[in-house]
């Protein structure tokens, strides 16, 4: 009798254990999909800034799904989060519209050009002015939390350390930017008080990329920057021939950037050693994106190149009709990029050549992004254009 009440027992506490298992498994599948912490979209796709979106490209366009139009130039490239999309516009305006339909949300307005590309954490939208100020939005109202007040026009995009980002890491709790008064700013995420600023010799509107304990910049005064992110100390720097308005991507233990002296550079991220450069006939504004084994990028050339990670040996390039004006964007086996006759093009990396253009009314700056299908750009025509 004892035996056969132990093994009731048994069984009984099995069953609980089980429920109590399905019961936590519910809990965290809950917890993780509707926690606050939402994955925000990374300026260039992702936290190593590599131009690459995890999602099919478009080989064929039907045409525009919508656009909205605005009172300026699009420079800034739009950031998607929690089904709406984020922009910035040379009308002064910040703008949230709605991703599937394209109606407006809210708007904000700076009085100043907004070229920066918006970042979207924890429900905050933090961008920069040419006001010379930086603010920190609620996402779904537009109401302002605080604003930072800067000493030059803020061109560069923000970006923060992928460890407080994601995991909420107390030690890189800030966001960091670039000013034309020459100075990088780290600024608290919470309050909008500033943590420390590097000064270089000239303006940045490159837009940063943070690894490891440093943050990667370059400088209208020819030099590629390393500084530490939590003390503001230079690490080390590196001159080219001309200014850098290229933003760093980072691919293993190196970081690859243009410069306007018409090379694309591949550094080692410790010291700061050059690994490589590649050149081209005219100057490189854009920023690299990184696929495998390959960066490709585009100059005022025209020409898109592919070249090795590794090496920098030329893979192949394509000759497109006009200047190479933004940086390109990859999905699937396309990749897209922005003209300076105003049409926005998609090559194939398989074959090489052109799969379609889409025109627009004006020259196209604003770097693409990519999503359930759909891409998403701005134009100086002072459209965003979804097209599908």
């Amino acid at each position: 009798m004892q035996d056969a009440a132990n093994k009731k027992k048994h069984i009984k506490t099995k069953r609980v254990f089980k429920i109590f298992s399905i019961s936590l498994i519910i809990y965290l599948i809950l917890f993780i999909c509707t926690s606050p912490l939402v994955r925000s979209g990374d300026f260039r796709g992702n936290e190593k800034h590599s131009g690459v979106y995890q999602t099919k490209g478009l080989q064929q366009i039907k045409g525009v799904k919508w656009k909205f139009k605005t009172e300026g130039k699009i420079t800034s490239s739009p950031t998607i989060f929690n089904k709406t999309i984020y922009f910035g516009s040379h009308d002064g305006n910040v703008y949230a519209l709605d991703l599937e339909t394209g109606k407006e949300k809210w708007r904000f307005g700076t009085y100043d050009i907004v070229s920066s590309t918006p970042l979207v954490n924890e429900n905050l939208i933090y961008f920069g002015s040419g006001n010379w100020k930086f603010y920190a939005l609620d996402a779904t109202t537009g109401v302002e939390r605080w604003r930072f007040k800067s000493d030059g026009k803020i061109l560069s995009s923000p970006v923060m350390h992928g460890d407080a980002l994601y995991h909420g890491n107390a030690k890189y709790d800030a966001i960091y930017f670039g000013a034309l008064d020459g100075a990088i700013y780290a600024i608290r995420l919470a309050t909008g008080k500033e943590r420390w600023r590097f000064s270089t010799e000239h303006g940045i509107s490159s837009t940063p990329v943070a690894a490891e304990r440093s943050i990667y910049f370059g400088s209208w005064d020819n030099h590629f920057y390393a500084v530490d992110l939590i003390t503001g100390n230079e690490k080390w720097k590196f001159e080219t021939e001309n200014w850098i308005t290229s933003s760093p991507a980072i691919e293993e233990d190196m970081v690859f950037f243009g410069s306007l002296d018409g090379n694309l550079y591949a550094l080692n991220l410790e010291d700061g050693n050059l690994i490589w450069k590649f050149k081209t006939s005219d100057q490189v504004s854009c920023s690299p994106t990184i696929l495998e084994d390959l960066v490709y990028f585009g100059s005022m050339d025209k020409k898109l190149y592919a070249v090795e990670v590794e090496t920098g040996r030329l893979r192949w390039s394509f000759q497109a009709p006009d200047q190479i004006v933004s940086s390109p964007s990859i999905a699937g086996r396309g990749i897209y990029f922005g003209l300076a006759d105003g049409h926005l093009m998609a090559v194939s990396l398989n074959s090489r050549v052109e799969i379609w253009k889409f025109p627009t009314g004006a020259i196209i700056s604003s770097s693409p992004i990519i999503a359930d299908g759909v891409i998403y750009f701005g134009s100086n025509d002072g459209y965003l254009y979804a097209l599908h």
